[in-house]
């Protein structure tokens, strides 16, 4: 579907109700145009469209609800400026390079292991926690949470160079299986 007609269709959903089907449908029409200008973008439109707050009232659903078309709209007067083929080499060159750095934590930290039984913020469960996905997880939490921004991108760069650093490397592989283990109360 052109980018056009999703962001004049957005305006015209201004005055549904957010949990409309009409909405839905926009949103499933949002998605697969944004796909070809790669993950990294379907990344950006999932945070746009992410309510983020629970909905307490009529009122607040609603101003979310136009805050939310207003940030997809953005986006894509946002795609029109830019040639697919580009974004998409962008998005691969971003994967590409979270990929080598999976692959760098993995080799440094990835063979410390911590026991569980843990139960994480959300109540699930594990049984193996490997520091090098710990520290994985904890950027990837950074990278989709915290809003865009210099203060963002000051986090996340003193989170890779922390990471990077070999002897940090070095002691959490030693002494991050005990700090937990004292966290959730092991001996």
């Amino acid at each position: 579907m052109d980018l056009q007609v999703l962001i004049d269709r957005g305006e015209e959903l201004r005055n549904e109700k957010w949990d409309s089907p009409v909405v839905d449908m926009w949103k499933n029409d949002v998605k697969a145009a944004v796909v070809k200008y790669g993950e990294s973008t379907v990344r950006v439109l999932d945070r746009a469209m992410r309510f983020g707050f629970a909905i307490r009232s009529d009122q607040q659903a609603y101003r979310m609800h136009i805050e939310r078309i207003s940030k997809v709209r953005q986006l894509l007067e946002e795609l029109l400026k830019r040639n697919p083929a580009d974004t998409q080499a962008q998005s691969l060159l971003i994967n590409q390079k979270r990929e080598e750095a999976k692959a760098t934590l993995g080799m440094k930290l990835g063979t410390t292991t911590f026991n569980g039984p843990v139960t994480f913020g959300d109540n699930s469960p594990a049984n193996n926690v490997q520091v090098g996905e710990l520290m994985l997880a904890i950027i990837s939490e950074a990278e989709e949470t915290l809003p865009e921004g210099p203060e963002k991108q000051k986090i996340l760069s003193g989170l890779r160079n922390t990471l990077s650093n070999p002897t940090f490397a070095a002691m959490a592989g030693a002494s991050l299986p005990e700090i937990i283990k004292r966290l959730v109360g092991g001996s």
